[in-house]
């Protein structure tokens, strides 16, 4: 069946002329559409994800295609199952070993997708090495441990015209972590690097980066030579207070700093005083993550108080997501007290925050100068039906 539905495709191209072609996404892999690709003289994008390239015939003819694609610019190849066992497969090490080597003859690439392909971060960094012309690199959930992390810091070494450096949900421990900050100065240009873990992998034991305090000193210290940093993403690394504190200190360095993500850290009041200290300093943050980081516990109503006292001051500020924080009425009253003078924000994100209740979500609903201009989150906030339905009726997620 999928050769005949990929036989049709490759015969309706043909007619259309497979030279012209410049763009292709396509999720069938037999002989068919192999020796239609060849063709493809101009192609400069490539999309396979989830594309059954489980079966290792199939990857060995994409590795004897892909050097003829003399224009290709950008390859996606993510949630392939590429470097795991299965039926088909008994022996990823090789199968990666025939996709790496084919790689290293693509050296036009600009663009590289091999995220969510668990165990092929161990086997890819000697291609690296080769993609001289990258600029964006998704190697997410690609099994990277330390020893992987230090080969792709040496790979990447030579890669001044990367842009975009993607390595969240791996297994990067500290000693990982320090051998691609030490790295991180030679990629002048870099605008995006992320090294955060999503929730699934906070709370996989097998699964996720750990870069600690050691790792968290190291990257504050690298952080002002980044000068072109627009996303910084470190959620989930238990870099703890301290390491928050290091890095508050260092973020008003990154002048085009429009993103970050603190998020799934224990941040306590030391590390929400620094953070409260930059923030205003960081004229081109856009987006503020700082979810599951016990905002609300401990001493949460002062660490909200004195986030809340500076938001007014980060002028540039649209979103900022509180979600999960164990925050509580009084934490909510501070917000809302300050929600007017925040004439920028857009979406203020407290869900998952059932001690605001009532009486915190309550002060929200007199903000009916604001129902037009920013989205309030209060959902899973246990909000009674009176309450719910006026905030609801006030355009706010409930």
């Amino acid at each position: 069946m999928l050769a005949a539905i990929s036989w049709g495709i490759v015969n309706a191209v043909e007619q259309l002329g497979w030279q012209g072609l410049t763009e292709l996404n396509h999720k069938f892999t037999d002989d068919y559409f192999f020796t239609a690709l060849q063709k493809c003289h101009r192609l400069e994008s490539l999309s396979m994800t989830t594309s059954f390239l489980r079966n290792p015939g199939a990857v060995s003819s994409l590795a004897a295609t892909l050097p003829l694609c003399s224009s290709l610019t950008k390859l996606d190849l993510s949630s392939n199952g590429l470097g795991a066992a299965s039926g088909q497969r008994t022996d990823p090490d090789a199968v990666v070993a025939v996709l790496a080597e084919a790689l290293k003859k693509t050296r036009g690439l600009r663009s590289l997708n091999l995220s969510h392909n668990n165990g092929l971060g161990a086997h890819i960094a000697p291609s690296i090495w080769f993609l001289v012309s990258l600029t964006h690199l998704d190697l997410s959930k690609t099994g990277i441990d330390n020893q992987g992390a230090k080969e792709l810091a040496s790979a990447l070494s030579g890669l001044s015209s990367l842009e975009s450096l993607i390595l969240g949900d791996n297994k990067i421990q500290t000693e990982g972590a320090l051998e691609l900050c030490d790295m991180l100065p030679r990629l002048s240009r870099l605008r995006v690097l992320n090294l955060g873990n999503s929730e699934a992998a906070v709370n996989d034991p097998d699964l996720g980066n750990d870069m600690h305090l050691s790792g968290a000193r190291r990257l504050a210290q690298i952080l002002p030579t980044l000068t072109h940093l627009e996303e910084l993403d470190v959620a989930g690394n238990r870099i703890c207070d301290l390491g928050a504190v290091r890095i508050s200190e260092a973020l008003f360095q990154c002048p085009r700093l429009r993103r970050l993500n603190l998020s799934r850290n224990v941040i306590l009041l030391d590390g929400v005083s620094a953070l409260c200290a930059s923030l205003p300093r960081c004229s081109s943050l856009v987006h503020l993550q700082m979810c599951a980081t016990g905002l609300g516990t401990g001493l949460g109503d002062e660490m909200t108080r004195r986030l809340a006292t500076i938001l007014p001051r980060c002028r540039a500020l649209k979103k900022l997501e509180l979600a999960d924080n164990g925050m509580d009425a009084a934490g909510a009253t501070h917000l809302a007290e300050v929600l007017p003078s925040c004439q920028n924000l857009r979406y203020l994100g407290l869900q998952s925050n059932p001690r605001i209740g009532e009486a915190g979500a309550a002060r929200f609903g007199g903000l009916e100068s604001l129902r037009l201009n920013v989205t309030i989150d209060l959902r899973s906030c246990f909000l009674g039906s009176e309450v719910f339905h006026t905030l609801g009726g006030l355009g706010f997620r409930v």
